[in-house]
């Protein structure tokens, strides 16, 4: 039987925390909700993600305008079995990948840099949204993350493709990194036997461009475009592009 997908987070998380403490974080809440409205961009709700109970110490009430549940009846393992199948090993991979990141930072920079990415998530009435999932560590000691404060933006209505982007963005003149930086495509044309332009198209589209955007990068039409991916699907045996983005991360 397949391990459900909150415990392979759980473990995942494990590795940056150590036991739980025999308190929780205490927050002012209306201190930070004040915050959150710096990042919304639409409908929102936060969190404080406690590492070592891999549970929340807090989670706003507008849980439900967006995923239809009521504060007090949902838990962070309900949050992550509702990430769509097929964004879970992104997930994963994001998560795991700034945990190194932010353990190879000194201490006094870990609250500079926050995670950006994106997945989509069950509502409470079986259907789909994405969310944009934002982070920062707000508590750590010598050793170990104990809380990080999390917002998820419905962005269902802004983008419509399953391409997932990811960014570590840093403050007070720390640099940020994307997609690009944390991986790289690699060129393998002799595995899938890519022309030079659609192996341009496939790097684009891995790095979440439009049709119409690289249209306007290779100054050719969009229905170009649109035949160089047919043909990128054709000899990589892929049905879509997220099928292909996991084939590539395979082959690193």
């Amino acid at each position: 039987m397949e391990q459900p997908f909150f415990d392979n987070a759980r473990a995942m998380w494990r590795l940056f925390n150590g036991e739980p403490p025999s308190t929780t974080y205490f927050l002012d809440a209306s201190f930070y909700k004040k915050m959150m409205d710096a990042f919304q961009i639409g409908e929102y709700y936060f969190f404080i993600f406690n590492f070592s109970t891999i549970e929340f110490d807090y989670i706003s009430a507008e849980v439900y305008n967006i995923l239809g549940y009521r504060d007090n009846e949902v838990t962070a393992r309900q949050i992550l079995e509702a990430i769509h199948p097929d964004d879970r090993e992104h997930f994963l991979r994001f998560e795991q990948d700034y945990g190194k990141f932010i353990a190879t930072l000194p201490r006094e920079k870990i609250n500079k840099y926050k995670l950006r990415y994106d997945f989509r998530i069950r509502h409470k009435n079986g259907k789909y949204r994405r969310i944009l999932h934002q982070t920062m560590i707000i508590d750590h000691d010598d050793r170990d993350f104990l809380h990080s404060i999390c917002v998820h933006t419905d962005i269902t209505f802004l983008k419509k493709h399953n391409i997932p982007q990811f960014a570590i963005v840093g403050y007070d003149g720390e640099p940020s990194y994307y997609f690009k930086d944390f991986y790289p495509v690699k060129r393998c044309d002799s595995v899938f036997e890519l022309s030079e332009r659609e192996q341009e198209v496939l790097e684009c589209l891995l790095l979440g461009k439009s049709s119409r955007e690289i249209a306007e990068l290779f100054f050719v039409s969009q229905h170009t475009v649109n035949t160089h991916r047919k043909h990128i699907l054709a000899k990589t045996g892929c049905r879509n592009i997220q099928e292909l983005m996991t084939k590539y991360q395979r082959l690193e």
